[in-house]
């Protein structure tokens, strides 16, 4: 894909469609870090009825890799 910026960061731009049962057709396009290979944005386009679409923009500013979790986090609430 093209290389373009997000912020100051230099990006490569991976651009996918993504097919739900075989119908819903999602585009999808994704700016990884052209240094750490971190996701720094991801566009999903989602077609709607008719010519209408639906476009949901993430921005990734942190990353934690491995981070440290309590076991109490896995736990169930108990009724």
């Amino acid at each position: 894909g093209d290389k373009e910026k997000v912020g100051e960061r230099e990006a490569q731009v991976v651009r996918y469609n993504l097919f739900l049962r075989g119908k819903v057709k999602l585009s999808v396009s994704v700016w990884l870090d052209a240094k750490t290979k971190l996701p720094l944005k991801r566009v999903t386009t989602i077609p709607d009825k008719g010519e209408q679409k639906v476009t949901v923009t993430e921005t990734f500013t942190e990353f934690t890799l491995n981070p440290k979790l309590e076991p109490k986090t896995f736990e169930l609430p108990k009724n």
